[in-house]
């Protein structure tokens, strides 16, 4: 998960919290660990409300790593979901960036509402693995997920990211239209 502001670090939780490990991204190291201590508060939050074991909150949290350095983190991705600032011009350089270093296989997704998809998938190499997850807040309770299909995104493509966002617990809508 590239972003670990509001959004971003409540998407890397629901991962987390589905047994995934997580590499949360930023430029900012102040931002990582105010995402981890809002994560580990989250969890605990839970914990408390008997949804999770107090003692699964150490083991989940083993599973998320951060970092500073976009390509690094997304080299061995399956997926990856960008979740920066509703500005093309970061989008751009973060989804370029992350596009090179991944896998040729990773599926890309980014969470926005506002910008096309079709328009942000010129940044990206292989935009046929490209598509609009777009969560709504706060991730972790809200259940709906947007899955934006863009004028090159692979059908296979939007039907994995259907189906994982199913195992995850969320309702995905697939959006046909950009």
């Amino acid at each position: 998960v590239i972003g670990a502001g509001e959004m971003g670090h409540g998407i890397a939780e629901i991962f987390l919290i589905n047994g995934y490990d997580v590499n949360l991204v930023d430029i900012n190291e102040q931002a990582l660990q105010k995402a981890k201590q809002l994560i580990e508060e989250s969890l605990n939050k839970f914990a408390e409300r008997g949804k999770l074991k107090p003692e699964d909150v150490a083991r989940i949290m083993s599973k998320l790593k951060t970092s500073t350095n976009i390509e690094d983190s997304v080299k061995d991705a399956d997926m990856i979901i960008e979740a920066v600032p509703e500005k093309i011009e970061i989008k751009a350089d973060v989804l370029g960036k992350a596009s090179k270093a991944a896998k040729p296989d990773a599926i890309i997704g980014t969470n926005t509402s506002n910008i096309k998809i079709t328009d942000l998938s010129q940044y990206v190499s292989s935009p046929w693995r490209f598509l609009g997850t777009h969560f709504f807040n706060p991730p972790v309770i809200m259940k709906l997920v947007e899955l934006v299909k863009g004028e090159k995104t692979d059908d296979r493509v939007l039907d994995k990211v259907y189906n994982l966002m199913k195992s995850l617990g969320k309702e995905p809508i697939k959006v046909m239209k950009d």
